[in-house]
């Protein structure tokens, strides 16, 4: 019997070649399968649509939903990449945009208007996106109602009726507890006029860009198995009330590095503030951007602003009418209280009594004097003028 020989790793290495494409992460049946269910959420915007999520090199959590998506629509002519929190040098988004570009074959750049196809987690870059490009969210929870609802089957029914009071109801009961509302990241959206989306926790600066945008937007849950999207062209209206109008984040400030005043600043230090998107305020920088397009587009008319909320002025004619009842109120003595006054003025201290006691008073509850508490071993219904003389 001859013993089979193990090979060596050089016979290995000498066996591989160098112009052969890059194995893929996914196999062909599973970038079917993604590509189907981006197809039926183009088809039906906002919804979300079931698919088998595959194990991947990054744990569920930690984008492996929109990575499977972007190996599901990317090929070797297109060019990734890949942000985070608006950063392109950040850990995640380079090893997603190596690991993206090694796999497929695909080009890599930090250009938004050089890349086809950008993943992002949590921004919306601020450079303009057209019908070029593919955005791909990553998102860790997909289900809207989550935060009003628990049962999962009584989520697809709500959704399959078009039933989101509760989603109404959140809101309000946010309003009328701090006065706006508060709720910032992952704001619920009215995509098509018929399905409630979950805009994943970008900022609220971020939602109008998904409104009536050129570009297709991919949303991929791999943790929930869920992808959605929202075609190019569509409305994705947040929802809010007549008479509270929706606002974005603003810093009043500027950024420390590029001086602008139109994009999503975040703290820096110091006080100080600077933009999200670092590829955006490098170029602006270099003067190798389009500000006064980017300005147009910026949602600057949504910044907070007590003046232009609809309801400011009879807010402020509601807050001087109370003020003048509670005036009014202050001043005003009641039927009771000149009573009083008028026999202690009469009386005085250990006075005779020359006018008879005020008989029983009527009125509403409030108009009644306060009662008086009985002295102990006298009955509380007996007062001191009817009580019997030792």
């Amino acid at each position: 019997m001859t013993l089979a020989t193990t090979p060596r790793v050089d016979d290995l290495l000498a066996g591989i070649d160098a112009t052969a494409p890059p194995a893929g992460i996914l196999d062909e049946g599973a970038k079917r399968e993604i590509r189907r269910a981006a197809l039926t959420a183009v088809c039906v915007p906002g919804y979300q649509v079931p698919f088998g999520s595959r194990e991947m090199p990054v744990a569920r959590g930690w984008g492996s939903g929109g990575l499977q998506v972007t190996l599901g629509v990317i090929g070797a002519g297109d060019t990734v990449k890949v942000i985070d929190q608006g950063d392109d040098a950040g850990v995640n988004a380079t090893n997603l945009r190596r690991l993206i570009a090694g796999s497929t074959g695909c080009t890599e750049s930090a250009d938004s208007r050089e890349a086809t196809v950008i993943q992002t987690r949590h921004r919306v870059p601020e450079q303009p996106l057209t019908d070029q490009h593919v955005l791909v969210l990553q998102v860790p929870v997909p289900e809207p109602l989550r935060g009003v609802q628990r049962s999962v089957a009584e989520c697809a029914r709500m959704h399959a009726e078009a039933d989101y009071s509760t989603m109404w109801v959140s809101l309000y009961e946010d309003l009328v507890r701090n006065g706006v509302i508060t709720k910032s990241t992952g704001y619920p959206v009215l995509v098509g006029g018929r399905y409630v989306m979950a805009t994943t926790p970008i900022p609220r600066w971020d939602v109008p860009r998904l409104h009536q945008a050129p570009h297709l937007s991919l949303f991929g849950a791999g943790r929930e198995k869920q992808i959605y999207a929202v075609p190019p062209h569509t409305d994705v209206e947040p929802l809010t009330f007549d008479d509270v109008p929706f606002e974005v984040e603003g810093a009043d400030g500027v950024c420390v590095r590029c001086g602008s005043d139109d994009t999503f600043l975040v703290e820096s230090g110091r006080g100080r503030f600077a933009c999200s998107d670092t590829e955006w305020c490098a170029r602006v920088q270099d003067a190798d951007a389009d500000r006064a397009r980017h300005r147009e587009m910026a949602p600057l008319h949504l910044l907070p602003g007590a003046a232009r909320r609809p309801g400011a002025l009879q807010q402020g004619h509601l807050h001087a009418t109370s003020l003048q009842q509670s005036h009014l109120a202050a001043t005003a003595r009641p039927e009771w209280a000149l009573l009083v006054e008028g026999v202690g003025k009469v009386h005085g201290p250990g006075g005779a009594s020359a006018v008879p006691a005020p008989g029983p008073i009527t009125g509403p509850p409030s108009a009644r004097p306060p009662a008086r508490s009985s002295p102990p071993g006298t009955s509380g219904s007996t007062s001191p003028r009817a009580r019997p003389s030792a």
